[in-house]
């Protein structure tokens, strides 16, 4: 089942529990889908929840990040 994510403005700066190092600090793009979930104050009553929804958001972020920064490469490349 194809859905189609739309990158959404990004939110400030914040501090993340539970990522690799124990915090993040950073701009996080939220996708299109999870923002309502990002948001919604009922989700960070479950703290585990609420780390992996983060987490997968920061992983596709950096993901998305190593993907640019390699097209930026690869197109510095025309010598």
């Amino acid at each position: 089942m194809a859905s189609s994510f739309e990158p959404m403005p990004n939110i400030p700066s914040f501090w993340l529990a539970g990522s690799p190092k124990g915090e993040l600090c950073g701009d996080v793009t939220v996708l299109h889908g999870l923002q309502g979930a990002l948001l919604d104050p009922t989700v960070g009553k479950n703290g585990m929840a609420m780390r992996l929804l983060f987490r997968g958001v920061v992983e596709t972020h950096k993901a998305s990040r190593e993907l640019q920064n390699g097209a930026v490469h690869r197109s510095q490349r025309n010598d």
